[in-house]
């Protein structure tokens, strides 16, 4: 992935978000000229920026890095937005959706990771209820 691309989803994952640059730029510690010139393409991303940036815009890094087309039809978020519209207008479940979609992603990317095998719906876990304290 070349600069200029890397750049573009930046500024998408980073708009997604809500986030002015300058917002960003204090995140990160950087002088919002070099946001500015991280979206542009003209300034190379580190690791680490990478990774915080990853972290801030509640995106895996690998998807930031991700060449595939039609990205945008598969995120699970634009999805969600499409099914309920308005969403996006109250920030805190917004937030918290992002927060929880985030969450998912790294969960099975761990999955993945540890090599675990394919299930085809939530987790199950092999655990009693505790007793209840108050007799019926």
């Amino acid at each position: 992935m070349n600069a200029k691309d890397l750049g573009r989803r930046l500024r998408s994952a980073r708009e997604a978000r809500g986030l002015s640059q300058q917002a960003v730029a204090h995140a990160l510690s950087l002088p919002r000229t070099a946001v500015t010139q991280l979206e542009a393409g003209s300034r190379s991303v580190s690791t680490l920026e990478l990774t915080r940036l990853s972290e801030l815009y509640l995106q895996p890094v690998a998807d930031l890095l991700h060449e595939g087309p039609g990205d945008e039809d598969r995120d699970v978020l634009v999805a969600l937005h499409r099914l309920a519209p308005g969403l996006e207008d109250d920030p805190t479940t917004c937030e918290q959706v992002a927060r929880c979609v985030h969450l998912c992603r790294e969960g099975v990317a761990l999955e993945r990771l540890l090599d675990t095998e394919p299930r085809s719906g939530p987790p199950s876990y092999e655990m009693r209820l505790p007793r209840s304290s108050v007799s019926g």
